[in-house]
């Protein structure tokens, strides 16, 4: 019994960690998409031909998700400090 116990708590708290670098990783992950969507966005943006309008608009688009998941992020990262 203790052995199990043992065996399951051990793997629990593996997974868990590993769960705890995912997030890490994916929040990352997201704010450097970010970064580089609103890069993209300002210097499309300032073109001056259709083409560069148009690519403006679809990153428009692409930020919204983006700029949702790094307010997302940062709330849980305040509340998790509080």
């Amino acid at each position: 019994m203790s052995s199990t116990v043992t065996t399951t708590t051990i793997s629990t708290v593996t997974a868990a960690s590993a769960f705890e670098n995912l997030g890490q990783v994916l929040t990352l992950a997201a704010i450097v998409m970010l970064v580089i969507a609103l890069l993209a966005r300002e210097i499309t943006g300032s073109a001056t031909g259709d083409l560069g309008r148009r690519v403006a608009r679809g990153l428009d688009i692409a930020l919204m998700p983006l700029i949702v998941s790094f307010g997302v992020v940062v709330a849980l990262s305040n509340a998790s400090l509080g």
